[in-house]
């Protein structure tokens, strides 16, 4: 996973330039901190910004991931893992939970984000490892996009995450926000978003 990293060039990827130790069994990984933070930050201290753009950003950046050869499955896509540079534009990070996911179930933190597949692999007749797909990316994305135009994280009103994966298990989705217009969510974007 790492080695694919620090080959990935792409505007819309951040960096890896490689890992170093970091104590007796650990290491750290080695890439830019971009000056704006994590999308989720930005957004808050920066709220009159064109959220189209940076969610056209965080698409560009996953359609040359799952454009590369073989595709290149993301598997944790949250506003926390995409950072803005200091020009303003969005770029995916955080590719390590694929390894974590072959080892054990996603931890229910995420799962605001993670496609039902994802969550409950055996339920979709798949294996952990056949979860991650890029289907499972673009539902990640929408739910990203989603937060990125609401300012606020997919079933914000909920705070137990078990129950919201046991509702994303049984199919349901977030609400269409009532103030779609002024978080730029018009009904053409928000057809988009109920197809991710």
């Amino acid at each position: 996973d790492l080695l694919i990293w620090t080959q990935l060039r792409h505007p819309n990827i951040l960096e890896l330039y490689g890992v170093c130790s970091q104590g007796r069994y650990r290491f750290a990984m080695v890439h830019p901190f971009p000056e704006h933070g994590t999308a989720r930050e930005y957004l808050r201290t920066h709220p009159s910004t064109l959220r189209l753009r940076l969610v056209l950003n965080v698409a560009r950046g996953l359609e040359y991931l799952h454009s590369r050869q073989p595709p290149i499955v993301h598997g944790d896509l949250q506003t926390m893992n995409v950072m803005i540079r200091a020009e303003g534009h969005a770029c995916l990070t955080g590719f390590g939970i694929s390894r974590t996911l072959l080892e054990s179930p996603p931890p229910a933190s995420i799962a605001r984000w993670l496609a039902p597949e994802v969550i409950y692999p055996g339920d979709n007749g798949m294996t952990v490892l056949g979860s991650l797909t890029t289907e499972a990316d673009v539902y990640g994305f929408g739910m990203v996009a989603y937060e990125m135009f609401t300012g606020r994280k997919p079933f914000h009103d909920l705070l137990n995450n078990y129950t919201i994966a046991h509702m994303l298990a049984a199919g349901e989705r977030p609400s269409r926000p009532t103030d779609t217009v002024e978080c730029g969510i018009s009904d053409g974007v928000w057809e988009l978003l109920q197809e991710c």
